[in-house]
C-alpha cells in the first residue's frame, strides 16, 4: 500500500516513503472530468491563477483566522509563486472519465 499524507495523518500503522529520493518534476496536470480523456497544454496565465484557486480552497480553514491585510499578502506570494512555477514547468490540462486509462494519456503526451 502506498502511503499518503492523509493515511498518515490518520495514523496508519506501517506507512512510510524514502523522503531522500527525488525525482524531477515533467509536468503539472490540472484535472477535469469529462465524457472522454484527454490532454493539451494550458495556458500559463490560466494555469497560474487555478493554482493559485487551489491553494487557496486548500488552506481555507487557516485564512478565515488571519486579518485581511495577511490574507492578501498570502494570496499575492501563492500567485507569485503559481506564477513562477509555470514559466518553469509545463502545465496541461487533463480532462479524465470516471472509469479512466488517463495515465495512458499522459504517457503518450508527456513521456513519449
Amino acid at each position: 500500500m502506498l502511503p499518503t499524507a492523509s493515511k498518515i495523518a490518520a495514523g496508519e500503522e506501517g506507512l512510510f516513503w524514502n523522503p531522500t529520493l527525488a525525482y524531477p518534476l515533467k509536468a503539472i496536470c490540472i484535472l477535469k472530468q469529462a465524457d472522454e480523456d484527454t490532454i493539451e497544454s494550458f495556458p500559463q496565465s490560466q494555469a497560474a491563477v487555478c493554482m493559485t484557486n487551489s491553494f487557496s480552497q486548500a488552506t481555507w480553514n487557516p485564512f478565515c483566522f488571519m486579518d485581511k491585510e495577511l490574507q492578501n499578502e498570502m494570496r499575492t506570494l501563492s500567485f507569485g509563486n503559481a506564477c513562477s512555477l509555470v514559466k518553469k514547468i509545463p502545465v496541461y490540462l487533463l480532462s479524465a472519465t470516471l472509469t479512466s486509462r488517463f495515465w495512458d494519456v499522459i504517457e503518450q503526451e508527456i513521456f513519449s
